[in-house]
C-alpha cells in the first residue's frame, strides 16, 4: 500500500509504522494521523486521529499462542520467559527499527484485550 502512495497510484494509504517510517524520514510520505492513544516516537510532530477529532484508535498486535488445555506449570514457565525476552534489550533492538511498540500481557491480561478489542472492532463494523 505505501508503494502505490509513494508511486501516486493511489491518494491515501493506511499502514503500519514499520512501513511508513522510513518514507516518513525522507519525506517521500506525509503521515496524517496516528491511530494510537498517544503520538508514535517514530513520527514526532503526527498527531493522533483523536486530537484532530475522530475517535478512532486502531493497532497492530500479536499474540504467542498455545495448545488448548496447556499443563498449568509449563503455562507459567512460558509466560515467565516471555515476559523477560520481551523486556530484553535484544528483542526491543529487533523491533524498535519496524516502529513497533513493546506490549506484554500475561496470558489472561491478553485475552481480555483481545476479547475487548474484538468487541470494539465489530462494534466499528456495523
Amino acid at each position: 500500500a505505501v508503494a502505490a502512495a509513494l508511486g501516486n497510484h493511489v491518494d491515501a494509504v493506511t499502514a503500519g509504522a514499520g512501513e511508513t517510517a522510513t518514507a516518513f524520514a525522507d519525506k517521500t510520505l506525509k503521515v496524517l494521523a496516528i491511530f494510537a492513544d498517544e503520538e508514535h516516537p517514530r513520527f514526532p510532530g503526527v498527531k493522533t486521529a483523536k486530537e484532530q477529532g475522530y475517535d478512532l484508535t486502531f493497532g497492530a498486535w500479536g499474540g504467542i499462542y498455545g495448545p488448548a488445555g496447556i499443563p498449568d506449570d509449563a503455562k507459567a514457565i512460558l509466560e515467565e520467559s516471555i515476559k523477560k525476552a520481551a523486556a530484553s534489550q535484544t528483542f526491543l533492538d529487533a523491533i524498535t527499527p519496524a516502529g513497533i511498540l513493546p506490549m506484554y500481557k500475561s496470558g489472561a491480561e491478553w485475552e481480555a484485550f483481545v476479547a475487548t478489542e474484538a468487541a470494539r472492532y465489530a462494534e466499528v463494523l456495523k
